[in-house]
């Protein structure tokens, strides 16, 4: 049984298939948080005033004051933000990236969309891009400056990701494992299905697993389903057996044993924890 997650393209969001498109936020409390959900386009969440958290890439992170989410096609998230967070969202499609980096191959504009991250930024680092985010909003129907200021815009965040200190590039074997593991972990699959989806050996991708993450896809896969399943039990919209047959787990019992190995405790125990503490 595949855990199902949403995708959401330029139609859903009521707009024209388009290269790109600019989305300013209603209140939070209109944005849909109930669920993990993807998109067909690349996302660049711009935070002038934060406030929440946003899980993506299997890890939780607050929201912060002047931070950009790079969030590339295909990647699961789930954003949470407060009343009062402020920002808009620039959407762009996988076309005009490459038409970008066809246009210009002396800037890689693909590693901007290589893997989610998010930058902090400093007030004074912020004001650098202001000038574009006001040009971009009163701009939105002049389409080719439109489009330029975007170019723009994805060139000066750039520069600012290799000026951080933690600046990696990523393999795509690397990539393509966190995406087929985003994709397929709800389905519990073993690791020759990684391997057969990689076009590569069992023992061969270990290696690279290893070498990687220092731990096998397997560990992976399971990190995953247990951060779900914290996610849907503190939701409490589910019961624990709802959740054990959304994981692919025979029963109730087979994902109490699983969750208690994993977090010495049971899934009960652990909204007791969540609700009554």
């Amino acid at each position: 049984m595949r855990s199902h997650i949403p995708t959401y393209n330029f139609s859903s969001a009521n707009v024209r298939d388009t290269m790109a498109e600019l989305f300013i936020w209603d209140v939070a409390q209109n944005y849909n948080i109930d669920e993990s959900h993807s998109h067909t386009y690349n996302e660049l969440m711009i935070f002038e005033v934060g406030g929440g958290n946003h899980f993506l890439s299997n890890k939780n992170y607050d929201v912060e004051n002047y931070s950009v989410h790079i969030l590339p096609s295909g990647f699961p998230h789930q954003l949470n933000r407060i009343y009062s967070s402020k920002g808009f969202t620039i959407a762009f499609s996988d076309f005009f990236i490459n038409q970008l980096q066809s246009f210009d191959n002396r800037c890689d504009y693909l590693y901007l969309v290589s893997e989610p991250r998010i930058l902090n930024f400093t007030a004074n680092e912020y004001k650098e891009f202001e000038f574009y985010f006001l040009e971009l909003h009163s701009q939105k129907e002049n389409e080719s400056y439109f489009l330029n200021l975007i170019s723009l815009i994805i060139l000066k965040i750039l520069d600012k990701i290799k000026d951080k200190p933690n600046f990696r590039i990523l393999e795509n074997s690397q990539l393509e494992i966190i995406r087929l593991v985003n994709k397929y972990y709800a389905e519990k699959p073993k690791t020759d299905f990684y391997a057969l989806k990689m076009n590569m050996s069992v023992s061969c991708l270990s290696k690279k697993v290893k070498q990687f993450y220092g731990k096998t896809i397997i560990d992976l896969q399971n990190e995953k389903i247990i951060l779900e399943s914290k996610r849907l039990l503190k939701q409490n919209s589910l019961t624990v057996n709802e959740i054990a047959l959304k994981f692919n787990f025979t029963d109730e019992s087979h994902f109490c044993h699983f969750f208690k190995k994993h977090l010495n405790m049971t899934p009960k125990e652990f909204k007791k924890i969540v609700f009554y503490n």
